[in-house]
């Protein structure tokens, strides 16, 4: 639709990260910013905390074993000792290793989930694959769904180009061809009616009266190199294609996008148009070189004779767009669904009458090109290569080189989008209105019933243990109030338990319920972890949804991972560090508290003559669990009660109302790369401030852009009226176009159709 200049384009190199760079001198605080804002020094800090941890591990497992208190007695305990001594000196080392151990586990656990969400993020060249299979990937937020399109190892299946032709018998002796004469009369024909399944997508299609072709794609990608399509013509009458199938076997060979079938000729002795042989003509030339079309052909003076009736190359940028509704298979003009191969299979007798665009298909002369031995593992030579990590990157990257496979995608939402059965609606117009909308319903429901489960989970199981801990306590010490005579992380003898496990001293039985014990005070830690996870997502989320529909509210620089002159950089990945500090710090003392109030107590037993055995229990403290305090200690004691605030907050949160301006779906690709069209009339300049809007279009120009097929013998898609009414200028008012802009943009308008 838009002439753009040509600029070359390597795989999975980043436009958007390279695009401009750095002139004069640079400050050292500006070049240290910059320098920490690099993707590579984000995954070595990440890299650097988890080494720090894991040495750390290592050395203290080390120095245990190596250095352990001597504890002399009958027996020897089942875990070396750390420390014997005093027990207000055990206590506190108790208390110190577990702040510590917490707050490495909490950055260990952030510094992962930024790594996660780094290495998810798909290139460029990983988000051109996908919209070319009219699939779209998530920026800027961590989603597990990107390993599906982002992997150091993967697996390649072959898949056959298919050139299609639709000749006539004659075609296959040497008959004439003309592929000019035959796209003009295609052109009149497509949009002739006949009766078939309707055009929509939906599973039960009902029988209408419509036109054969909505797309125009005669000879598209040139399947006939030249006019007469002498070399196609010349490989079928030289037996070149290998394999002659009935109507039944072609179309079963052809349901697939997987197969050994390569080009094919359609062969066809009746048209439904026309309801008669394809051999009799039905255009003739008058002396003024005019054409004249007539269902009588002994009313043509001077008929013109062509065997060639349609043909069409089936790349793979648009193959997978055919297959998904089998729409070059059999269109709109036959009365069974090809979407349903298991119907034909059962009953082969609904493909009698099997046609393309109005042809009956008679037999299939098939190449086939063996891709049993062509599958194979890949691995990705170049997995650190620049992502898309911030929306601000790949708005950067679609305006320095636009996606051509999103260019008629206009307004369209992620909704629109998110139906893998259906192609995506290209060429459509839309209505522009103001769509403001709760936060909650910017993210799947899958997101959040999953963080709702769990957060809830974690507050009903901490709020369980403490109602449990009221009884226990009340039935053993005989009041509640004793909670509050011993410290802070203390059990006693009133609140042992043993989770219904018989511990006996023998050694298996002491291993048994030492792994028991273990596993079940952390597993609530890795509830809690899954939780930040969760929440932190979720949170990223919201932030990139308010990022994204900020551009349509002010002009700014955008926020990339490298930034060049002019750009900001990006001390965040998407969650904002006014909301990933208080997140980070509210779980790490959430942790620490849960470390605190479930816990794995052993009771050393000595007689005499030393140690002689141990006794494992399930240590219960409930003054971290609950709000009651017996001093005026700041120490938090509130591990239920954050949670619910927690809760609370988030609930806050998900009720804020979105701008609305711009198309939902901030974190689509798809999205992104629909709004990066500017045109002739934009200013993609990547180191000027940027805003999307409504762009003031200049009617001579947008006409003079129009641009000429490559195809010498093509007959080129037809844009639909409203586009085509917006390039000569005569639509103007009704029709407009919005898109990110260095330029004086506006705000859409209410009611005003844009693509």
């Amino acid at each position: 639709m838009y002439a753009y200049q040509s600029v070359p384009y390597e795989a999975g190199r980043n436009v958007a990260l390279e695009n401009h760079e750095r002139t004069g001198k640079t400050s050292p605080w500006v070049s240290f910013k910059s320098w920490r804002t690099k993707r590579r020094t984000t995954l070595g800090a990440s890299c650097a905390v988890a080494a720090l941890t894991f040495i750390l591990n290592i050395t203290a497992t080390v120095y245990l074993y190596r250095h352990s208190a001597h504890d002399p007695g009958a027996t020897e305990p089942i875990n070396p000792r750390l420390f014997v001594g005093s027990c207000s000196k055990a206590q506190q080392l108790n208390r110190g290793v577990h702040i510590v151990i917490n707050t490495l586990s909490t950055l260990l656990l952030s510094s992962s989930n930024m790594f996660m969400q780094l290495l998810l993020a798909p290139t460029r060249a990983e988000v051109d694959t996908m919209h070319q299979k009219q699939r779209w990937v998530d920026v800027g937020i961590p989603n597990l769904r990107n390993l599906r399109y982002n992997s150091a190892i993967y697996m390649a299946r072959p898949m056959n180009h298919v050139k299609m032709h639709i000749v006539a018998p004659e075609f296959l002796t040497g008959a004439p061809v003309s592929v000019d004469n035959a796209a003009w009369m295609y052109g009149w024909r497509r949009e002739q009616n006949l009766t078939g399944l309707e055009r929509k997508h939906t599973n039960h299609r009902k029988l209408v009266s419509q036109a054969i072709d909505s797309d125009s794609l005669f000879n598209w990608n040139m399947a006939c190199d030249t006019d007469n399509c002498s070399s196609v013509q010349q490989y079928a009458m030289d037996q070149q294609y290998q394999r002659r199938l009935n109507p039944f076997d072609c179309l079963t060979a052809y349901s697939s996008i997987y197969g050994n079938r390569s080009d094919v000729i359609f062969v066809s002795r009746y048209d439904y148009l026309w309801n008669s042989s394809t051999s009799i003509p039905h255009v003739s030339v008058n002396n003024d070189s005019s054409l004249i079309i007539s269902n009588d052909a002994s009313e043509l003076s001077n008929p013109i004779e062509n065997s060639l009736l349609f043909a069409k190359e089936l790349k793979d940028v648009m193959v997978v767009g055919f297959w998904m509704d089998y729409d070059w298979l059999c269109g709109t003009t036959n009365s069974f669904d090809c979407r349903r191969p298991t119907a034909w299979l059962k009953n082969p007798s609904i493909v009698d009458d099997w046609n393309i665009l109005g042809w009956k298909i008679d037999e299939c002369l098939v190449r086939e090109v063996p891709l049993e031995e062509k599958c194979s593992v890949l691995s990705n030579e170049d997995p650190m290569a620049k992502p898309l990590s911030t929306i601000g990157d790949a708005i950067s990257s679609f305006l320095a080189i636009p996606d051509p496979t999103t260019m008629q995608l206009g307004l369209a939402d992620k909704t629109a989008l998110s139906n893998q059965k259906t192609p995506w609606p290209l060429g459509q117009t839309y209505t522009w209105s103001l769509n403001r909308s709760r936060w909650y319903r910017l993210v799947t429901k899958k997101r959040l019933v999953y963080t709702f489960i769990l957060w809830l989970g974690i507050v009903l199981g901490g709020a369980g243990s403490m109602i449990q801990n009221f009884y226990l306590i009340t039935a053993r010490s005989g009041s509640a109030s004793h909670i509050l005579d011993y410290a802070f992380g203390d059990t006693d003898q009133y609140t042992f338990g043993q989770l219904g496990l018989d511990i006996t001293p023998a050694r298996a039985s002491l291993i048994k319920g030492f792994l028991s014990i273990v596993f079940f005070a952390n597993m609530w830690q890795v509830l809690l972890s899954l939780l930040y996870m969760s929440l932190n997502a979720l949170l990223t989320c919201f932030c990139v949804e308010a990022e994204w529909q900020s551009y349509a509210l002010t002009r700014k620089p955008l926020r990339v991972s490298s930034p060049a002159a002019g750009q900001r950089s990006t001390y965040f990945l998407s969650l904002p560090l006014r909301y990933a500090v208080p997140l980070t710090a509210t779980f790490t003392a959430l942790h620490w508290m849960l470390s605190q109030s479930i816990f794995l107590t052993v009771v050393a037993v000595y007689d005499p003559r030393g140690f002689t055995t141990e006794l494992l229990f399930l240590g219960s403290s409930p003054r971290p669990l609950i709000i009651k305090q017996r001093h005026a200690n700041p120490l938090p004691r509130v591990a239920v009660a954050i949670g619910t605030l927690l809760g609370i907050a988030i609930a806050g949160i998900c009720l804020r109302t979105s701008i609305g301006n711009l198309p939902r779906g901030g974190s689509c690709s798809a999205i992104i790369s629909a709004a990066c069209h500017s045109g002739p009339c934009g200013d993609t300049d990547l180191r000027k401030p940027v805003q999307w809007g409504e762009i003031a279009t200049d009617d001579a120009r947008l006409a003079g852009h129009r641009t000429p097929s490559p195809w010498p013998y093509a007959h080129s898609a037809k844009l639909p009226d409203v586009h085509a009414s917006l390039l000569v200028g005569t639509d103007h008012d009704r029709v407009g176009h919005c898109c990110f802009s260095a330029l004086e943009v506006r705000r859409p308008r209410e009611g005003r159709r844009y693509w």
